[in-house]
């Protein structure tokens, strides 16, 4: 079987940075997008620090209604 792939595009959301320019200046800078969580209140967990995608701003890629109805986790999809 010879099934064939195409990339129509690329796209990246992480803690290290949203977007592949920011993303891969992360990567080459070595720049860590581990940091204290500030999502939430982590003080009664053992475990503080997290990779956050700190600068993603949903409505960059969304309406503003559409970002105020859905929550975090469907926002970066």
């Amino acid at each position: 079987m010879n099934r064939r792939v195409v990339i129509t595009g690329l796209g990246t959301v992480s803690a290290a940075g949203v977007g592949v320019k920011e993303f891969w200046r992360a990567l080459r800078d070595g720049v860590s997008g581990i940091d204290w969580i500030t999502r939430f209140d982590a003080s009664q967990f053992t475990c503080r620090v997290a990779g956050e995608a700190k600068s993603f701003e949903p409505r960059q890629f969304m309406s503003a209604k559409l970002a105020a109805t859905t929550n975090r986790f469907t926002q970066l999809g």
